[in-house]
């Protein structure tokens, strides 16, 4: 994991018991040959299209992969030229902060939402000081959590607003909803907080019946979060560059 791959034809690739995280990514060089659909090549399964015909893979389904580029040619033949029966992995791996131990036990840190100033002061206390669960109700849509419920000061009557990956809005049951990557364009109901964008990732990665913890952070510290996972991604491209 987290490392370059070459791989002979008719090798597979088979996934044990999952130790940590949810979900597992698997990159190919000069990415897949599925059409893109308003500029991705993401899968939308709710609405049926992206991706192939819209729908999860089924066995026997074949996915081409591009050429690869100038570098990733480079990286496989000098893979290739050590022996392998099936597959040579690189000597070295990337150890990504979103994965570290710690993960499940830190804060997810937010900011106010955009209806912040609207909800009571008890249910902001709890929303920072008390733990939510992950229901079964969580998918690539949104999280719905389980936990004290988060609470207008009065009735609140919106008009639908822009929504984007990471925001927490409460509906009338007072169970606050994290929007992650299937995420609707527009929302209707009162936003508490949101996630910063460095956070996305790790929320990504816990599973059903896990417990988060909010933690509020400034606008500025939100962005600095932001640039330090930027440089740490920019760092990696350069660390796997040095490898050739």
């Amino acid at each position: 994991m987290n490392c370059q791959v070459a791989v002979k034809a008719g090798a597979v690739l088979k996934f044990g018991t999952c130790r940590k995280g949810c979900r597992c990514y698997l990159a190919a060089a000069g990415g897949y040959e599925v059409s893109y659909v308003m500029q991705s090549k993401s899968t939308y399964l709710r609405g049926g299209f992206g991706g192939v015909q819209g729908r999860a893979f089924k066995k026997s389904d074949i996915i081409d992969s591009g050429d690869p580029s100038a570098f990733g040619q480079q990286m496989l033949k000098m893979l290739l030229q050590k022996v392998a029966k099936s597959f040579r992995a690189a000597g070295w791996f990337i150890v990504p902060p979103h994965m570290s131990p710690r993960i499940f036990t830190q804060s997810i840190r937010i900011i106010l939402g955009l209806q912040g100033d609207a909800f009571t002061d008890e249910s902001m206390r709890d929303l920072v000081s008390k733990p939510f669960k992950i229901t079964t109700s969580a998918d690539r849509l949104g999280y719905r959590l389980e936990g004290p419920k988060i609470t207008l000061k009065e009735p609140l009557e919106m008009i639908s607003e822009i929504a984007t990956c990471g925001t927490v809005q409460t509906p009338p049951d007072g169970n606050p909803i994290i929007l992650m990557a299937d995420h609707q364009s527009m929302a209707g109901y009162p936003k508490v907080a949101q996630v910063v964008a460095a956070d996305i990732s790790r929320i990504a990665q816990y599973r059903l019946g896990l417990q988060i913890h909010f933690e509020f952070v400034t606008i500025e510290e939100a962005e600095e979060f932001y640039f330090e996972q930027e440089r740490f991604i920019e760092n990696i491209r350069i660390a796997v560059k040095s490898k050739l």
